[in-house]
């Protein structure tokens, strides 16, 4: 018996990283039989003659795993046992293959023709979009194919390593071997892709006759499940006699897919910061009584009906949000919700555009979250998208009504947590958690089915899941087409020949009748047992100076949809009754506050249908690898940080099946992408719900990427006190490494300095993520509009440079706090103002800056005063301090 040991993790070998299946890194099967063909060279035997896979090993981030190899007495001449295992820590050794090993054999004779003439070529766009979609999520590392042939019976396909893969160590590089495996998929797809997720589980008469091989020439058999591969010269490098895969199993521990992409909102504990603002203005009606619980802490408050109407500038600005009754005209849900989100987006857009407020925060307050308000919700969704947008300008605060809570506001308003819950005086932020076991069976009832936007992609995914898996037999589908829809008499002769009988109608869900209509098209034998709402549109754009029609436009199929369904099922024993959110709602995505707003309206009603003893799920989908319509333009609420990745359709079911089994109103299914360290986010890249679950770059002290640098809070410093040309130079570089990395790009040099923005792709969302970026990288606080402001990297450059210099000009900095000042003074109240005082004041400030020699703090001239020394002058001999 010979044993080979050693120890395999992602960090020594990055290029692991890059072969996900179905959201886990697997070591690729391929792996285990270049594992077995080197021991059997090591032990004198040239082939693998069987090998079976059993339990696939996943590889995590952060562990190292160890690798056994087994070579022992067969008990027939010729031939040796040899099998494979790993153990973590002081675990018990896993078993993952078992096979043969037997003599050498001939090699096939050399490649005489490439591509063999009677071979047509075969598109190869698109196919790892397409094998994203069945669960393999495949990086740079095993995206070998090259081109592609069919001849005949066989398939033909050119593989490769990318630039840079080191082949050397290897008999034949893992990443290199998959891509000869899996190049069969590109003929096995059909229109709509690959049916299932499958892997490789029992391989028979491998044999390598060549190593170092960074490219192959392969042909593959699929009747026969053989193949054949030759390196560029035309001489053989590997032969498969035959290998059989077999669908991944969703029971096995290795590729489990319940909970994995299934998360949920919890609540964790946050503390309390200081110092709480000494002034406040609250904004518009006051239906909680926060103006009385802020005047007994002592503070200062005052009332205005509008920003322009508050006379000095607070440090917060609340703004109140009305509950739905308080909303509700007589009657019309919908109408009341948008009247009361229309009023939000005008307030923050006010608020936004408001020069007065730059340095103040404007705190946004609801009540009783969990309640299923649908006003908070939908606004709370809006605003959650306004802060992806507009970082540290919103805080978003929910209330419980008790008195204690109210007391407590203060504490946490201002602190770093962009949305913070107090309940019972404590504070409490929301945080994204791994979702718990099934806690049911989740069962859609053995009626009719309901599916709004069924004949769109991600309907007919779901539809045939239903057939297939849940065993539905009647589905009704409806969408704005109907049986006019493209694909759609496919679709229905599909899931009919699946058994099923299919009704696709159309409708319009912004039109209650419409609505009633298309249920009163359900068959009376067979009534209806569940609803899955999975219709909606986009409209995105930034929330700047959008109107009310922005959010009409998809809060109708959406919200209004969603609510004539519930309206008119609310008295039938529905078994579900699932809405198709979106991570926008939960997350925040730039650009697309109006699509949160809708989405938020839809979380929100689940829970209240829960609160009501009613069924109620919704699902805050991140984006799916399978492309659609809607998919295909949506913006980023999967990208929201580059550790968020798509779902593959596989994915994507399995987690519908969870969150049905899970029993909680609100599920957010999203794929986390495992990174190693060096390619992980920043943590300001990570939205604050998904701190915990994301690992973040720590910072490097040499060397930087497109958007990083060293450290966001030194470069600025750094920057600012540099001579003008090297400052210039230097911001020109930081420009160009953000607005590489905002389009995507691996270096700076993509972006040329005086081409515009706009010949270069930028549009108003990706403007203003540029814009958040360089006002993080410089501390500057920039308009949404900046980018287009200044045309081009080098104009936008110059106006940074020229700011940088600014924060280290006393004079400059001096101008500043006298302008705030002025400000201040300008809107505070004529009534109880003593204005001689104030004029008194100034004059004897004016003549001690013209007298030199005095302390500095007591009105030396510019020129020796720092700007701490003559704002703390203004504070202490002014009086008006809190003016800011």
């Amino acid at each position: 018996q010979r044993v080979w040991t050693g120890r395999l993790s992602v960090s020594a070998f990055p290029w692991l990283a890059d072969h996900q299946v179905l959201g886990q890194v697997l070591l690729p099967g391929v792996a285990w039989v270049e594992l077995a063909l080197h021991a059997g060279h090591q032990a004198g035997f040239g082939s693998v003659e069987e090998l079976t896979l059993q339990t696939p090993l996943v590889l995590d981030a952060s562990d190292a795993v160890r690798i056994r190899v087994v070579v022992a007495e067969a008990g027939e001449p010729g031939r040796r046992v040899v099998s494979m295992h790993s153990r973590r820590g002081d675990g018990d050794w896993v078993s993952h293959a078992e096979g043969v090993l037997g003599p050498d054999g001939p090699p096939p004779a050399p490649l005489a023709q490439w591509p063999p003439a009677d071979a047509a070529p075969l598109d190869t766009d698109g196919f790892y979009d397409d094998l994203a979609a069945a669960g393999y999520h495949y990086g740079p590392g095993f995206r070998g194919l090259r081109r592609a042939w069919r001849g005949g019976a066989d398939l033909f396909a050119e593989i490769g390593l990318p630039e840079g893969a080191d082949p050397s160590g290897y008999g034949l590089h893992p990443g290199l071997f998959d891509a000869a495996v899996h190049s069969v998929a590109r003929a096995e797809a059909g229109p709509g892709g690959l049916a299932e997720t499958r892997l490789p589980f029992a391989f028979s008469d491998v044999r390598l006759f060549a190593t170092g091989a960074a490219s192959l020439r392969v042909r593959i058999n699929p009747e026969e499940s053989s193949w054949q591969a030759w390196d560029d010269s035309g001489l053989p490098v590997l032969t498969i006699g035959r290998l059989a895969s077999r669908p991944a199993d969703p029971g096995q521990p290795a590729v489990r897919r319940r909970a994995d992409s299934l998360f949920r909102v919890a609540w964790r504990p946050a503390a309390p910061v200081g110092p709480a603002p000494a002034s406040w203005a609250v904004l518009g009606p006051d239906p909680v009584g926060l103006v009385p619980g802020l005047e007994a802490t002592g503070a200062r408050v005052e009332t205005a009906a509008s920003l322009a109407a508050i006379r000095a500038v607070p440090d917060a600005v609340l703004l109140p949000l009305p509950g739905l009754r308080d909303a509700t005209g007589p009657g019309d849900v919908p109408a009341a919700v948008r009247a009361a989100t229309a009023r939000v987006l005008s307030a923050v857009q006010d608020w936004l555009a408001d020069d007065r407020f730059a340095d103040a925060r404007l705190v946004v307050v609801g009540h009783s979250a969990e309640d299923g308000d649908l006003v908070h919700g939908t606004a709370r969704g809006l605003l959650r998208s306004a802060q992806a947008e507009h970082p540290d300008r919103i805080t978003l605060v929910d209330l419980d009504g008790h008195p204690a809570s109210l007391a407590a506001l203060p504490d946490y308003a201002l602190g770093p947590e962009p949305e913070i819950a107090v309940r019972a005086g404590d504070g409490r932020a929301p945080r994204l958690a791994r979702a718990e076991g099934p806690a049911g069976t989740g069962s859609l009832g053995t009626g009719t089915v309901l599916i709004t936007g069924g004949t769109g992609t991600l309907g007919g995914l779901l539809a045939r899941h239903l057939v297939r898996t849940h065993g539905v037999t009647r589905l009704l589908l409806a969408g704005r087409r109907g049986p006019e829809a493209d694909g759609a008499d496919r679709l229905r002769a599909e899931l009919t020949g699946l058994g099923a009988q299919v009704d696709i109608v159309a409708a319009d869900l912004a039109d209650r009748r419409s609505v009633a209509a298309l249920l009163s098209a359900v068959d009376v034998g067979h009534p209806l047992s569940a609803v899955v709402h999975a219709a909606g549109v986009l409209d995105d754009g930034v929330l700047g100076t959008r109107s009310a029609r922005w959010l009409d436009s998809v809060l109708g199929p959406k919200a209004d949809g969603a609510w004539h369904l519930h309206e008119l099922t609310a008295e039938m024993p529905l078994a579900a009754f699932v809405l198709f959110s979106s991570a926008a709602s939960v997350l925040g995505a730039a650009g697309q506050a109006n699509y949160a707003a809708a989405n938020g309206f839809l979380d929100a009603l689940a829970a209240h249908r829960v609160a009501r003893g009613l069924p109620g799920l919704s699902l805050a989908w991140g984006l799916w690898a399978h492309r659609s319509e809607l998919t295909r333009r949506v913006g980023s609420p999967s990208r929201a940080t580059a550790a968020v990745g798509a779902l593959s359709t596989a994915e994507a079911l399995a987690a519908f099946d969870a969150a049905l089994r899970a029993g909680e109103p609100l599920a957010v299914p999203i794929r986390l992408d495992p990174a190693p360290a060096a390619s992980a986010p920043s943590a300001a890249d990570v939205p604050a719900m998904l701190r915990g679950l994301v690992p973040v770059r720590r910072r490097t002290v040499t060397g930087t990427r497109p958007g990083e640098t060293a450290d966001d809070g030194q470069v600025a410093r750094q920057l600012a006190g540099l001579p003008p040309e090297e400052r210039l130079r230097r911001v020109q570089q930081v420009v160009l490494d953000a607005a590489a990395a905002v389009l995507g790009h691996d270096s700076r040099d993509a972006v040329p300095l005086t081409r515009g923005f706009l010949e270069l792709g930028f549009d108003s969302l990706t403007g203003v993520r540029l814009r958040n970026l360089l006002s993080r990288r410089l501390e500057l606080r920039l308009p949404a509009t900046a980018v287009f402001d200044h045309p081009s990297p080098a104009d936008l450059a110059a106006h940074l440079a020229a700011r940088l210099a600014d924060t280290v000009d006393p004079t400059a900095q001096a101008l500043r706090q006298l302008e705030t000042l002025r400000r201040g003074v300008s809107g505070a109240a004529t009534e109880g103002l003593d204005r001689a005082l104030v004029a008194q004041r100034l004059t004897a400030l004016l003549d001690e800056l013209r007298q030199p020699g005095e302390p500095a703090a007591s009105g030396d001239d510019l020129e020796s005063a720092t700007a701490d020394e003559i704002y703390a002058y203004i504070d202490n001999e002014l009086g008006i301090g809190g003016v800011q």
